[in-house]
């Protein structure tokens, strides 16, 4: 129940933060091609992290440069498969409604990306948030409530496995 009332209340805070953001119209297939810089926010949920690997490979093998946050429990799993530029999230991090600290908030408010990705399929406002600190005229996550206040690329993941919904991901990069 506190829970509930918790996320409620962040969603709210979050939504009349992020009313004011205006975007201009963008040409997704220019940008993406020219893009070189991803920001990348791991997914918390066990099975999408591990199957989030995808997304990573697929961009290494795009020559991206790449910036991952993460919890920092999962730090040494990221380091022993990859060499990208990792950014740990702490536990306090968080605030009591779940939301970012304002040290994490201005470290993330310093970095650009031409492209950030929230690879969170569930409603986490944190990951939300935090994708919409990083400068980035490309915001890319998924189908979730509120998602188009925080993205300006959805992509729908219909309630499929974590695997089918990055293969998605990465077919819509393709198209661009």
């Amino acid at each position: 129940m506190i829970e509930k009332l918790k996320f409620k209340l962040a969603r709210f805070l979050l939504k009349r933060k992020l009313k004011s953001k205006k975007t201009s119209e963008i040409k997704f297939g220019e940008l993406l091609k020219k893009s070189k810089s991803f920001f990348v926010i791991m997914p918390e949920d066990d099975t999408d992290f591990n199957n989030s690997f995808l997304i990573l490979n697929y961009l290494k093998s795009e020559n991206k440069v790449l910036e991952i946050f993460t919890n920092d429990y999962r730090l040494n799993l990221l380091q022993s498969k990859f060499s990208f530029r990792i950014y740990p999230l702490k536990f306090e991090d968080k605030t009591k409604l779940n939301l970012i600290s304002k040290k994490t908030i201005d470290f993330l408010s310093s970095k650009y990306a031409d492209v950030v990705i929230d690879l969170n399929r569930g409603n986490n406002l944190f990951c939300s948030y935090a994708a919409n600190i990083v400068k980035s005229d490309v915001k890319i996550g998924f189908d979730k409530i509120d998602s188009e206040i925080y993205y300006n690329l959805i992509i729908k993941s219909s309630g499929a496995d974590s695997k089918s919904a990055y293969e998605a991901l990465i077919n819509s990069l393709q198209m661009f």
